[in-house]
């Protein structure tokens, strides 16, 4: 294989990771080259890389709807916002269990490990601009959040009490739950608007 070139490192525009999960942003044409690299690198790791699950914009199987999606996020020409999805996922989590006859300490228990989880990832992989607007949908996305949270303690709390309650650490009585909105700030900041590309 050619060895990469300082021209070649400027074909690769962001690489966005999520824990083993990562998405390359690269010049159109350049993508197959980025992979074959990128799986010599990580044997040089002693890591593996499964080809055959790899997806890109400029593969025949993508080249009519020219999007692929990571966890959620979608990426063609341009990236879509996430946090509309998000709203999606997180109605069809709390519909699968909220009918169920179970104990609210179970319920609440579900409700923190599928329905806020399913919500609160969207920060750190979201590449919509951090303005005004994106910042409103996730605030909107703990209000939805909190809202459904009421409906399984049934307390009669406002909307910010309980946003302050679910967040709250346990120590102090609360359900230490990360929130997308309350904390996009630092999830956004620390993962999206830093820029990762290859070493030479």
């Amino acid at each position: 294989m050619q060895k990469r070139t300082e021209s070649d490192t400027n074909k690769i525009k962001q690489v966005i990771m999520y824990t083993d999960d990562f998405c390359m942003i690269t010049v159109p044409g350049y993508t197959q080259r980025a992979i074959d690299e990128t799986i010599i690198l990580f044997e040089e790791l002693k890591l593996t890389l499964s080809k055959e699950i790899c997806q890109s914009t400029d593969d025949q199987l993508f080249s009519k709807t020219g999007i692929i999606s990571f966890l959620g996020q979608e990426f063609g020409k341009t990236a879509k916002p996430l946090a509309e999805q998000v709203v999606k996922k997180v109605m069809l989590k709390v519909n699968g269990f909220t009918h169920l006859t179970i104990a609210t300490k179970y319920k609440l228990i579900m409700f923190g490990q599928t329905v806020v989880t399913a919500a609160n990832y969207a920060p750190l992989i979201d590449v919509a601009k951090n303005n005004a607007q994106t910042i409103k949908l996730y605030n909107e996305i703990d209000q939805l959040l909190a809202n459904h949270m009421e409906q399984i303690i049934q307390s009669g709390a406002a909307t910010e009490e309980l946003i302050s309650f679910m967040s709250a650490y346990k120590c102090i009585g609360g359900l230490s739950m990360i929130l997308p909105g309350l904390n996009y700030a630092s999830m956004h900041d620390d993962m999206i608007s830093k820029t990762y590309v290859l070493k030479n």
